[in-house]
């Protein structure tokens, strides 16, 4: 009775335990069984800046939150697809090119855990504030504190799982360089 008892509750531990692995293991591989995003994701959000650039951006009831920078139709104003966190799904960024640097001032992200499955994660002001993409996806967000000279710049990585937020990357040593990004234009235009 004893061995029997004992040969029981071995195999309810083993039957526990490897319960127990294989859910660790499942919320480990959670991305590698998401439903992959529609290609065009990003269409409607792109639809939207083309119309205002179109419209040369008179609508002040749709477009009044877009900076400056990206209505002026010298800039050509555009957007670049990047895989941030190598979740498999492009990241959206928007912004313009000037001085050899492409300045975005908003990146959108998909994930089908959010509401509508599309967040405006990161938006930059413009005028000032910015988000560069740098090597090895990196963003700098560049922003003015009162009373400093220079802007200030923190540098970030998108988290695997975007639901929980941008946390913020440490670097002890040189940070990465922006990178130049060849914008697809809302204008039409080639850019600059």
């Amino acid at each position: 009775m004893k061995k029997l008892t004992a040969l029981a509750a071995a195999i309810a531990s083993a039957v526990i335990l490897g319960g127990c692995y294989g859910n660790r293991r499942a919320a480990e591989n959670v991305f590698e069984h998401l439903t992959p995003p529609p290609s065009d994701w990003y269409k409607e959000t792109v639809g939207y800046y083309e119309n205002g650039a179109k419209t040369g951006w008179k609508d002040e009831s749709l477009y009044g939150d877009v900076s400056a920078e990206l209505k002026d139709p010298d800039n050509h104003a555009g957007y670049y697809l990047a895989d941030l966190n190598s979740d498999g799904t492009d990241e959206l960024l928007i912004g313009f090119t000037e001085g050899g640097e492409t300045k975005f001032t908003d990146v959108y992200i998909y994930h089908p855990d959010l509401k509508d499955h599309v967040l405006n994660s990161f938006k930059a002001a413009g005028d000032g504030y910015y988000i560069y993409l740098c090597e090895g996806n990196v963003l700098r967000h560049d922003w003015e504190y009162p009373g400093k000279k220079e802007p200030q710049s923190d540098y970030m990585k998108l988290a695997k799982d975007p639901v929980s937020g941008w946390p913020m990357q440490d670097y002890d040593s040189d940070p990465p360089k922006p990178v130049r990004c060849d914008l697809k234009t809302f204008d039409g235009s080639a850019g600059k």
